[in-house]
């Protein structure tokens, strides 16, 4: 029934509580492959690259031949590498000058791409705070 629930909640867009769902579901069974796949899409849709990686990597300790758990760590990896090169595109220049001309300093980050863009996401931690102050300061010297 509770993974029911969590596909109700993936459907309808509600990722935290699909996630919140599947953790229940995984509390009962930790060896139910069906909430670790969809906890690992809940995840992969919020962009959360880690956390997906880690809940399909899961099933793949549980079921190793688990083809589907397999094509989502291969989709995953592509939507990582698109958002890189996204990012590097829209703050690359941004960043390379340094906010030259801007009176700010680039921004020190601390982490791994996938701990930064994670906690971009939820705003949180060193490198989201960092990245945050960093843009902030960029408009305050744009806006001037």
């Amino acid at each position: 029934c509770l993974l029911n629930v969590a596909m109700c909640k993936l459907r309808m867009g509600e990722k935290k509580e699909a996630i919140a769902t599947c953790d229940k579901a995984i509390a009962l069974d930790a060896s139910c492959v069906k909430a670790h796949y969809r906890k690992g899409s809940a995840y992969a849709d919020m962009c959360l690259y880690e956390e997906a990686r880690a809940s399909f990597q899961k099933v793949l300790e549980i079921e190793p031949d688990n083809a589907e758990a397999k094509r989502e760590l291969e989709k995953l990896r592509k939507s990582e590498e698109k958002s890189d090169r996204q990012q590097r595109k829209a703050f690359g220049s941004l960043f390379k000058q340094g906010g030259e001309g801007l009176g700010v300093e680039q921004p020190k980050v601390e982490g791994s791409k996938e701990e930064v863009t994670a906690d971009i996401v939820r705003g949180t931690g060193t490198g989201g705070g960092a990245m945050h102050q960093g843009i902030e300061g960029l408009v305050k010297g744009i806006a001037g």
